[in-house]
């Protein structure tokens, strides 16, 4: 039996193409998209990984927190040989990954009208 395939995906600024690394804030200096949420939310989260999920809906709600005009994209991605359960996750479906990289297969905006009511959500939580 072949092994099953899993898509991750990953929420996060615009523009980038098949082939692109996705790499650490501390890399790149884009600020991480948890870092927008209200409160102490991303305090903790760590820098110098990229974090993926399984959940198409989960990476486009983080695509959408960017608070910058024409950003959020979701991405198609293969994460680095180092991927590994992102300790901050607690939800039991383990759909939250970290690794230190991970290689863009498919890219696309996410649709605006979900940008604008993430946004809206954020600005009404603040």
């Amino acid at each position: 039996m072949p092994p099953e395939l899993i898509a991750y995906y990953h929420g996060g600024v615009r523009g980038l193409r098949l082939g692109d690394q996705l790499l650490p804030a501390d890399t790149t200096g884009v600020p991480a998209a948890i870092s927008f949420m209200p409160g102490d939310a991303g305090r903790h989260v760590r820098t110098d990984r990229v974090f993926v999920t399984t959940d198409q809906n989960a990476a486009m709600l983080f695509g959408a927190m960017y608070p910058h005009k024409k950003v959020g994209w979701l991405y198609i991605v293969e994460p680095s040989d180092d991927l590994e359960p992102d300790p901050d996750y607690l939800a039991p479906d383990g759909a939250s990954f970290q690794c230190s990289s991970a290689t863009v297969l498919l890219a696309r905006p996410i649709p605006l009208r979900f940008v604008r009511q993430i946004q809206q959500e954020i600005a009404h939580a603040t």
